[in-house]
């Protein structure tokens, strides 16, 4: 009975290792014969295998349907006695601690079949971290008239991270002007030729230091000279005409027992004039105001005297004669107050001109003849004519340096032959001439003619 069981188990136990390996072939397979393993390293082995491989690895066998029934009993017991021997060696695997040891490289059989051989998928190493840019705003084309010429795109080039955009210097748009207020040349005294000589000199230096002043002053006498040069010099030969004052003088010949001998005094014409555009006086009556020009002389007074920050109410209606320019050069070497209340009297001239002559004045068209400076300059007389439209105006003129309310003007206009003083005229003749006395003055005797 012993030696029965004893070869059951025997022969049971050869018939399993032979279904393992019967197992691990497909049908129809060929493979290399390879060592046999024990059963602590088919199930080390097979832990390691992949999921595919461990599909077709099996301890028992499964007969097919076709076997015989005979066979049922015997792989039954065998089964049983398989299981209940390898079962502590299961369980032993199974209980061992789990080291992560390298897999042992074993060699795959070569397998030739007509169905493809299922390969073991190892684990694809990760592929490392790329970054990618941030996709970037579509580029701009300029459309053009040719579009098969390729543009460039608008859009512009990042800038540098430490690039910081700085703000452009503040360059001034004019050089500053050398402000030095007029130094008082002609204080109270009769102006000479030596110091109306002075403050010409005076004038050329403060354009020398403003390059703007002196750029203004030749832009300006290049565009009169163009504009009017013509017309100065033939008036000029018409004035310097023997023929002109002599029947003017007899016309007004009843007003000389008065004290008025207007055309007494005769015309002298100064057609180069230009270049006292530099003095702020000659300039207000012929060009525009320009503030420019006039800072270096009168800036720091313009808060208080905003009268020297207006230009000429009627500019170059006075022809340039020598009596002309030479009271504008005095009146500017003189104190500021005399050169506000100057202009304002100047104003007032002009306007009351204008009533007299009955119709507007051209360029020009008003001739200062004489003047004459009062004692201590608080006033001063100005006498000349109009000639406007083929009619004279003669005039004289209290024009006060104190105070511009106090300026007086007597005008003859419409004006014939045979004709004498009314009483009105006669008494506006003579209230002006007592002003003169009033001034601490007397008047001066015109010339023999």
């Amino acid at each position: 009975m012993k030696s029965l069981l004893l070869t059951t188990l025997v022969f049971a136990t050869a018939s399993s290792f032979a279904d393992v390996n019967e197992s691990r072939q497909a049908p129809g397979r060929q493979t290399a014969p390879t060592a046999p393993l024990t059963s602590r390293q088919t199930f080390a082995h097979e832990t390691t295998l992949p999921k595919t491989t461990l599909r077709t690895t099996g301890i028992t066998k499964i007969p097919p349907k076709d076997s015989a029934e005979t066979t049922k009993s015997e792989t039954t017991k065998s089964e049983v006695t398989t299981a209940s021997r390898f079962r502590p060696v299961m369980k032993e695997a199974e209980s061992a601690p789990k080291v992560q040891a390298p897999a042992p490289k074993i060699q795959a059989p070569s397998v030739q079949s007509h169905t493809p051989a299922v390969q073991a998928q190892t684990p694809a190493a990760k592929p490392a971290l790329v970054k990618t840019p941030a996709p970037t705003a579509p580029l701009k084309q300029v459309p053009v008239k040719n579009p098969t010429v390729a543009q460039h795109p608008t859009t512009p080039a990042p800038a540098h991270p430490a690039f910081r955009p700085q703000t452009p210097p503040v360059v001034p748009a004019r050089p500053p002007a050398i402000i030095r207020p007029p130094t008082p040349i002609i204080v109270r005294q009769v102006p000479t030729p030596a110091l109306i000589q002075q403050v010409v000199a005076n004038n050329r230096q403060v354009m020398e230091q403003n390059a703007l002043a002196r750029a203004w002053v030749d832009r300006r006498a290049q565009v009169y000279r163009t504009a009017y040069a013509a017309q100065i010099l033939a008036s000029q030969q018409r004035y310097l005409a023997p023929v002109y004052l002599a029947p003017l003088r007899v016309a007004y010949q009843p007003w000389v027992p008065y004290g008025f001998a207007v055309y007494a005094y005769p015309v002298r014409p100064v057609a180069e004039f230009y270049t006292y555009f530099n003095n702020p006086c000659v300039s207000w009556f012929y060009n525009d105001y320009d503030a420019e020009f006039y800072r270096p002389y009168y800036s720091e007074y313009y808060q208080r005297y905003p009268d020297l920050a207006v230009g000429y109410n009627h500019v170059g209606i006075y022809f340039p004669t020598e009596q002309f320019i030479n009271l504008n050069v005095s009146l500017s070497g003189m104190p500021i107050e005399y050169q506000v209340h100057y202009r304002r009297s100047m104003n007032f001239l002009s306007e009351r001109l204008i009533e007299r002559a009955r119709g507007p004045i051209g360029r020009h068209e008003v001739l200062v003849t004489h003047y004459q400076m009062l004692p201590e300059n608080r006033a001063v007389i100005v006498e000349g004519f109009v000639d406007a439209r083929g009619q004279h105006v003669p005039f004289r003129a209290l024009v006060d340096l104190f105070d511009a309310n106090r300026s007086r003007l007597f005008a003859v206009g419409a004006w014939g032959e045979n004709r004498m003083p009314s009483p009105e005229e006669t008494e506006d003749l003579y209230y002006l001439n007592d002003q003169v006395g009033f001034y601490g003055g007397t008047l001066e005797a015109p010339p023999q003619y």
